[in-house]
């Protein structure tokens, strides 16, 4: 059945605006299911005491579907389940939708499409990341389609069964970062702890340690679309670097600070904001200019491999040390001597590069995942448009 045979509904004749509120508290002794934000995060609701819940909730009921209209880039749709017997409430963030003319899993997927989102991220006020929130008498006025309902029960559960095989493919990418971790400790053991008895070095005697250029050596005016990239803390995420055109500094430039250069194998650090935040550089950044946030290691490599090093210096234990040497109330800062002060095990480097070894083998299945996982994530998009398309 063709799109063009499907009726437009606005999300007004589906918004539900009588619900009533109560005050959980008012009930101490009483058990609710309480649908919050940070529960959808989790992934599952609460069940929770009246004596704990500080505010007054909406009252919800089983199918609902409920929209977050806080953080809006951010796609949460939730429908309610069984009762079990209790009462059912849901935080004010939700906007609750309520039909029979739709069945709650379509309605659902249609609420966290990309079609529908574009339109949705049209309805939102405010300024800055948590405080932007959607405005449901805006929301009402967008329209989505609304076919028999055996068609919708037929487009969920295509949807549902794509979108699960993503969900599998996201856990056993996780499972992988979580190996590599696992497999550090299991052959060198908690490096605060040092249970396994490694000669102990401060990472100053086994590496060189440079801080990124400041004052006057390095300013904003600097900066030119599309030179060399310098790394920032910002750059930092997942233990990788990732660059913006927008943060480079011209040739010439480069020159004057040449000596802040970093090359491949070095570990880059935050010395500002959020401490221990590191990553390592490839042969991709070779080259390019520790930021002014910055500063980097450059290891031995007859003493310390880099990989076993990044590992260790992310270990909780390390990342906590780091966090209680730096300095600062508003903003933490963590200076070269302090970094070089961290004391760290030093196995035998036959050992350190084993576990390079393993952890390229790890890194091997991880891509394969990740350009497997993209693959799908591309497939369930065109699924989606072709759902809500009535081409499917």
């Amino acid at each position: 059945m063709s799109k063009g045979k499907w009726e437009m509904v606005p999300l007004e004749q589906v918004i539900a605006n009588r619900l009533g509120s109560i005050d959980p508290s008012k009930y101490p002794d009483e058990t609710f299911d309480l649908y919050s934000i940070p529960s959808f995060d989790r992934g599952q609701h609460e069940i929770v005491q009246g004596s704990v819940i500080g505010s007054s909730k909406q009252i919800v009921q089983e199918n609902d579907v409920m929209l977050s209209k806080i953080v809006p880039h951010i796609r949460r749709a939730w429908v309610v389940g069984s009762s079990n017997g209790r009462r059912m409430i849901a935080s004010g963030e939700w906007i609750v939708f309520r039909s029979t003319s739709f069945h709650p899993a379509y309605l659902k997927r249609v609420l966290t499409s990309n079609e529908f989102h574009t339109q949705f991220m049209g309805t939102v006020a405010g300024v800055g990341g948590s405080l932007l929130r959607a405005r449901p008498s805006q929301v009402a006025k967008i329209h989505i389609p609304c076919p028999p309902l055996p068609e919708q029960r037929r487009i969920a559960a295509i949807l549902d069964t794509a979108d699960l095989i993503r969900r599998k493919r996201k856990a056993a990418i996780a499972k992988l970062d979580e190996l590599a971790q696992s497999v550090f400790y299991e052959m060198f053991g908690d490096p605060v702890k040092n249970e396994k008895g490694w000669e102990i070095s401060e990472l100053s005697s086994i590496a060189e340690i440079r801080i990124g250029p400041f004052g006057s050596l390095l300013h904003k005016n600097d900066y030119v679309p599309d030179g060399i990239p310098l790394i920032n803390p910002c750059h930092m995420i997942d233990r990788k670097v990732y660059c913006e055109p927008d943060y480079s500094v011209a040739p010439d430039k480069l020159k004057e600070l040449a000596s802040y250069r970093v090359k491949a194998n070095d570990l880059i650090f935050a010395r500002r904001g959020d401490i221990g935040r590191c990553a390592i550089i490839t042969e991709t950044e070779d080259g390019y200019l520790c930021g002014t946030g910055s500063m980097f290691v450059r290891p031995n490599p007859n003493t310390i491999n880099s990989i076993f090093l990044l590992h260790a210096m992310t270990s909780n234990g390390i990342k906590q040390e780091l966090e209680n040497k730096s300095k600062g109330i508003t903003m933490k800062n963590l200076n070269s001597a302090e970094l070089g002060s961290t004391t760290i095990p030093v196995p035998p480097i036959k050992k350190q590069n084993r576990f390079f070894e393993l952890l390229s083998q790890i890194e091997s299945l991880s891509n394969k995942q990740n350009l497997a996982f993209t693959d799908e994530d591309l497939l369930f998009s065109s699924l989606q448009h072709r759902a809500f398309s009535g081409e499917l």
